[in-house]
């Protein structure tokens, strides 16, 4: 037997390298392109209200790229107040609040200008903790 029969040729390696290279680069291509559309899908933002933590998932409008930065490099946490969320006192269950959706709306799409904000979607009513540990000023009853 000759050397050369036992020895395997490198050209089949190759090709399968260059074949998964060539996939990988049109995946990555199609992918760039798609991304380049609009698309409408929910985003979870976090809005911190007098101190709780309410998630809302807007209906977002934005391309591909937008939605995909938002969504997995920057977290959207909002700092409100109850008067900047329009928020009245809930007649069915006192002590909660009712945020209102304009003023919500308004409020995230102030901090993501990339984003369109189509609809806030259902948001929770906000139970505020009474503050404690606070200390009566001296003649105060």
């Amino acid at each position: 037997m000759s050397a050369s029969a036992h020895t395997s040729s490198p050209r089949p390696r190759l090709a399968v390298a260059a074949l998964l290279f060539c996939l990988l680069l049109s995946f990555g291509l199609w992918y760039v392109i798609e991304l380049s559309h609009i698309y409408t899908t929910s985003v979870p933002v976090t809005v911190r209200v007098e101190g709780n933590r309410i998630r809302v998932n807007p209906t977002v409008e934005a391309t591909g790229y937008q939605i995909f930065l938002h969504r997995y490099f920057t977290r959207s946490r909002i700092d409100a107040s109850l008067e900047e969320l329009g928020a009245v006192e809930s007649a069915i269950t006192p002590g909660n609040w009712v945020v209102d959706p304009l003023s919500l709306q308004n409020l995230i799409s102030l901090s993501n200008s990339d984003l369109r904000i189509v609809s806030v979607g259902s948001i929770p009513e906000i139970v505020i903790a009474p503050v404690t540990g606070e200390e009566e000023e001296p003649g105060e009853i």
